[in-house]
């Protein structure tokens, strides 16, 4: 039998925030932060320094001039891209592999998690522009349990789906009836091992389940549920676990979104999908 004892060892076992990313992500939240201080953080990061380097000189930003630097990249980026840019590093380099468990090929998880992420700031950001940031952290990690639950999923897969059939019950509460705890469960005690907020943390447990956060108005777990049902209307991410969601019409009107909204976010997901992001 599974315990959430031995399921934090794993957490604990998974690596921590780089000593670099963390004070990337710190001096580009800072309000002092000048670009030579996060030109000096990022240098010591050579991948990330070279996706900054990419993202600049990209179509998107519409540059006429070759981005050669740091400090231009980051001016051109602005520090909020950087911070997400940075954080997003990190987490695809944890969830760049295959997970059989959730019926998840290579990358398949990090397409599902940068959609989500890129989705749920869009919709904060016209609820509370503040929230934006929050919102993208939220959304990226909110599958991240499924990297420690995914080979505990596999072995235990037959029960897993036995109790859907049995009890009707979607995917996630059968998690929570064969182990204990489900896989939003665990992300939020990794994202809590990360030192992340409090909000974050319960955004992740709850992001199935918004109406159950002890956050009231429980809004960025709302986003983010809203935005993880959008990726699985598109396809994106949507795994064996994704097939046998279930969408809870009444975080609509928490959150100022329609039924109709939700459409039109899935063709953007689509079209976030088709990029090599």
């Amino acid at each position: 039998m599974l315990s959430f004892g031995s399921l934090i060892q794993e957490v604990n076992n998974l690596p921590a925030l780089s000593d670099t990313i963390s004070n990337v992500i710190s001096l580009a939240d800072g309000a002092y932060t000048t670009i030579q201080e996060l030109d000096a953080a990022i240098c010591a990061d050579q991948v990330l320094a070279a996706k900054l380097l990419q993202l600049a000189n990209s179509a998107h930003y519409g540059q006429h001039r070759r981005i050669y630097t740091i400090s231009d990249a980051a001016g051109i980026l602005g520090f909020r891209a950087v911070r997400e840019i940075a954080l997003s590093a990190f987490i695809n380099s944890i969830t760049n592999r295959d997970m059989p468990g959730y019926k998840l090929g290579n990358d398949v998880l990090w397409h599902h998690s940068i959609t989500c992420a890129i989705i749920a700031k869009h919709i904060a950001g016209k609820i509370d522009v503040a929230m934006s940031d929050r919102a993208f952290t939220a959304g990226l990690l909110h599958d991240i349990g499924k990297i420690i639950l995914d080979k505990h999923v596999a072995d235990s897969y037959y029960d897993l789906i036995q109790a859907m059939n049995q009890n009707h019950i979607s995917f996630i509460d059968a998690e929570l009836e064969v182990f204990g705890f489900s896989h939003a469960v665990v992300g939020a005690r990794l994202a809590d091992r990360w030192n992340f907020p409090f909000e974050l943390v319960e955004a992740i447990a709850y992001h199935h389940s918004p109406l159950q956060s002890k956050d009231a108005p429980p809004i960025l777990a709302s986003v983010v549920h809203i935005a993880d049902c959008v990726c699985k209307l598109a396809g994106i991410g949507l795994g064996y676990d994704g097939m046998h969601d279930i969408y809870n019409p009444k975080i609509l009107p928490l959150i100022n979104i329609t039924w109709n909204d939700m459409l039109a976010l899935k063709d953007e997901a689509t079209e976030i999908s088709c990029f090599n992001i």
